[in-house]
């Protein structure tokens, strides 16, 4: 399960209606211990101080050296000057102010255990390195991030503010859950609010700071925070684990109690839950607007609890983890009995930029950094390692502004370079008299002819050439091209090996194009090595699905079977599928070497319907969805579950209307409507906000389901003989599927 809440820097928009109370919220003494204190009955003032340029805050009567008053942080958040109530900044285009971005920097969980578990001595400690990181991450903010928007001559551009004016307010606990009482104890959790006001221009006018650019740098802050922090808890001598969480991004401290850190998690387990029903009900992530109302949804009131009380009940559930304020002490104490273990920074970096795609934009490549370095240095120093690996030619910037590494650049032109010379090398030559073979042969099963460009395409991929791309756009005909490829190929009595990423895409491929065999690409790759398989001159690969191969794979391959002296042929569409990991070779192939491409959908029969497609592929999702809306093909619902029910009242009345027609795809339909797994074209996807439903049996939810990598759901013959009974079983008429369960497609397609 993801975790929102865990060593993070969230952001969140303040607006003007709201700054009256967001500034009693961020000093009023109710806010000391924080949430659990009602109507300051502890007496105590929140933890504040003001962030900016010294000479303007006491030009506004603050004195920075003192906590920050409700009245002077009031009067500015509202936009005006606290001395004589005139203006600081302009309204915006809407005639209001935003009263200030909200940045909550989070520790992880083990740091809040500890600290709740700790001695007032070691408390203050941690409390101070905690500040500290977050001082130096709003710092970082004003020299990398470009927060301040200005208009010239028509044109937008952003610029890097001189200073920024915020206001830091120290919190320690969360609110409680909703279902719990206002009696009960709160979990803790060290956090700072800083509340950034405005931002001061490079000529001196205060303007308003654009939440744009802090939303996008929010990673890279958050990242540069933890690792600041790290590196100040390692200074008061406590154990940090490196690389915990999701995606390995933050880090904990060794020692402290998991099940104690856990069960302080309530609030973050209560946004977690709710979440995941947000998942289920709508099939996506929740953005980051949403997230924020699942976090205000789910939170209960402040505690009535007293600061002894709560101090007394953390104190003894901590004993109960054997995290008492001794073991806590010892922490701290602890230099002589651990090694640290040597870290190569620049060797974790150069391997985690491109561990999930072959590039990475600067603000990612940074962030990375940041996250590595937590618990080996400042995340500056690991700023200066990204320098000296760019300068050392181990990190490139393409021309796009993305980055990649050497390494994985050089395995790039590698195998162009060898995919070009074979593309002029002769391999499996296939006789004219054996592809009109094989073109009759799969006529007859489709009960059509190839189209022109089908004929084009196996002409290409057939040729002498020792490489070849098929490019098959969806409902083109990719799979009878390659089926009547690969009859040729048999005819000239050449073994075809067909392979693919997933396996289910490879079962498929050996079922629909009867290949000899076939394997998944890992399963492929590691037999040739091992001599479990035999690759000759006279033996034809093909990938299916190409573009979901990432570099290292494709890369392998291209290489294997040029040293076996085979023919590769490589069929996909990357508009369609994305690699596993860093990818794009396939696409780079294409041109190289011998390319064919299919473009006329045969499985869409209106002209309409063909636009909207090509518009998906391009990347245009709203004229295409207004086409299927305009021919009443397209409904939307609220939830996913509302959809699967309508898919099957759809598809009950198509049966009740064909009750002849399409009986396995509609049993499959149905079975898919009811476990809400479709996942074809006009059904909703991660990334959606709404449940869809095409009005047509939606029979292509069916073809485009695959499995995960490796999954092979029935055996894949592995000799010819076992083969040539699989055909046998498949061309006996008595196992052909009943007509008219395709009827409504175009047999090419």
């Amino acid at each position: 399960m993801q975790r929102y809440v865990r060593g993070v820097q969230s952001t969140h928009k303040i607006p003007g209606s709201s700054a009256t109370p967001w500034s009693r919220y961020l000093v009023s003494q109710a806010t000391r211990g924080d949430y659990y204190t009602h109507d300051g009955q502890d007496g105590q003032a929140a933890t504040t101080q003001w962030h900016g340029p010294e000479g303007l805050l006491r030009s506004y009567g603050i004195d920075p050296s003192r906590p920050v008053e409700l009245k002077h942080l009031r009067s500015l958040m509202r936009g005006y000057s606290p001395v004589d109530g005139e203006p600081i900044r302009p309204v915006g285009s809407n005639g209001t102010r935003v009263a200030g971005i909200d940045l909550t920097f989070s520790p992880p969980k083990s740091v809040s255990a500890l600290w709740a578990t700790a001695g007032p001595y070691r408390r203050a400690q941690i409390e101070v390195a905690h500040r500290r990181a977050v001082k130096s991450a709003l710092e970082r903010t004003e020299r990398e991030v470009a927060l301040v928007r200005r208009k010239s001559e028509g044109v937008v551009r952003f610029e890097k503010a001189d200073r920024l004016l915020a206001v830091e307010s120290l919190h320690t606990t969360s609110r409680l859950a909703r279902d719990r009482d206002a009696q009960g104890i709160p979990d803790p959790q060290l956090h700072s609010h800083v509340a950034v006001i405005a931002a001061f221009r490079t000529d001196g006018q205060v303007a308003a700071v654009e939440s744009k650019q802090l939303f996008r740098a929010a990673r890279e802050n958050g990242a540069w925070y933890r690792a600041e922090l790290a590196e100040n808890l390692k200074q008061l001598g406590l154990p940090i684990e490196r690389r915990t969480g999701n995606g390995e991004r933050y880090f904990e401290i060794s020692g402290v109690s998991k099940e104690l850190s856990e069960y302080w998690s309530t609030r973050s387990q209560d946004v977690d839950r709710a979440a995941q029903v947000f998942r289920q009900r709508y099939g996506r992530e929740p953005r980051a607007g949403e997230l924020d109302n699942l976090t205000l949804n789910t939170r209960g009131s402040k505690s009535a609890a007293s600061s002894i009380e709560v101090n007394g009940a953390w104190r003894a559930l901590g004993a109960e983890h054997n995290q008492t304020e001794r073991r806590s002490e010892e922490l701290f104490n602890d230099w002589g009995l651990r090694s640290e273990p040597k870290v190569d920074l620049a060797t974790e970096l150069l391997g985690e930029a491109t561990r999930e795609s072959s590039t990475i934009t600067r603000r990612e490549l940074r962030a990375k950094a940041y996250e590595l370095s937590a618990g080996v240095c400042r995340p500056g120093e690991a700023d200066r390692g990204v320098e000296e690996l760019t300068r050392s030619g181990e990190l490139i910037e393409l021309q796009d502004g993305t980055w990649t590494t050497r390494r994985l650049r050089e395995l790039e032109q590698a195998t162009v370079e060898i995919a070009k010379r074979r593309a002029s090398e002769n391999t499996v030559r296939v006789s004219e008299r054996s592809l009109k073979q094989a073109r009759r042969e799969i006529g007859r099963e489709i009960k059509g002819s190839l189209t022109h460009e089908q004929r084009d395409a196996l002409q290409t991929i057939t040729g002498l050439s020792g490489i070849a791309v098929l490019v098959g756009r969806a409902g083109t005909g990719k799979g009878v091209t390659l089926a009547a490829a690969a009859r040729a190929w048999q005819l000239e009595d050449r073994e075809v090996i067909g392979t693919a990423v997933a396996g289910a895409t490879a079962q498929r491929l050996q079922t629909d194009a009867k290949l000899d065999r076939s394997f998944t690409t890992d399963g492929l790759l590691g037999g040739v090595e091992k001599g479990h398989i035999k690759l000759g001159p006279g033996s034809v690969v093909i990938l299916d699905e190409a573009s979901m191969g990432d570099t290292e794979r494709v890369a392998r391959l291209v290489k294997m079977t040029a040293q076996h002296e085979s023919k590769l042929v490589l069929a996909g569409d990357a508009a369609q599928l994305s690699s596993i990991g860093p990818g794009g070779l396939f696409k780079q192939l294409q041109g190289n070497v011998p390319t064919a491409e299919l473009t006329e959908v045969h499985r869409a029969h209106h002209e309409w319907e063909r636009r909207a497609w090509e518009q998906i592929r391009n990347g245009e999702p709203g004229p295409a969805l207004a086409q299927y809306k305009a021919h009443d093909r397209l409904h939307i619902h609220d939830t996913r579950a509302q959809a699967a029910e309508a898919m099957v009242e759809n598809w009950d009345q198509d049966r009740r209307q064909s009750p002849g027609a399409g009986g396995d795809d509609h049993r499959r339909l149905q079975q898919g409507a009811r476990s809400d797994q479709c996942d074809g074209p006009g059904t909703p996807r991660p990334g959606g906000r709404a449940g869809i439903t095409p009005r047509q049996p939606a029979r292509e939810a069916l073809r485009s389901r695959r499995g995960r990598r490796g999954d092979v759901h029935r055996p894949v013959p592995h000799t010819r003989a076992e083969a040539s009974r699989e055909r046998d079983h498949r061309h006996d008429p008595r196992h052909q599927p009943k007509r008219g369960s395709r009827h409504d497609q175009d047999p090419r397609a």
